[in-house]
């Protein structure tokens, strides 16, 4: 309407889905995530894999399609000591996924 100056938007809104994720997937052995088909806007955890200590982090999912994100920096878990009656091994201070003799 031109004399009351007001506008009148016309048709349909979009139907708008989140683009996936597809770059900067946190990809080692040393970590566990939820961040396949995270899209757009949202969010995903990753945390360090069974056996590994670390803490964990938040990555949000930019509009470039790239997880921003600190991830987590995990090492092995010490594993427990044994001891077997004359036996010398060197499995002290031994980690997870490491061997010893």
């Amino acid at each position: 309407d031109a004399a009351a100056q007001k506008v009148a938007l016309q048709g349909q809104l979009p139907d708008c889905e989140p683009l996936p994720c597809e770059f900067n997937l946190p990809a080692s052995v040393k970590l566990s995530h939820n961040c396949t088909g995270v899209g757009t806007g949202q969010h995903c955890v990753t945390q360090c894999a069974p056996g590994y200590g670390g803490t964990t982090q938040i990555l949000q999912c930019g509009s470039d399609q790239y997880l921003v994100g600190e991830k987590p920096t995990c090492g092995g878990i010490a594993c427990p000591s044994r001891h077997v009656t004359h036996v010398e091994d060197t499995c002290a201070n031994t980690t997870f996924s490491s061997s010893c003799f």
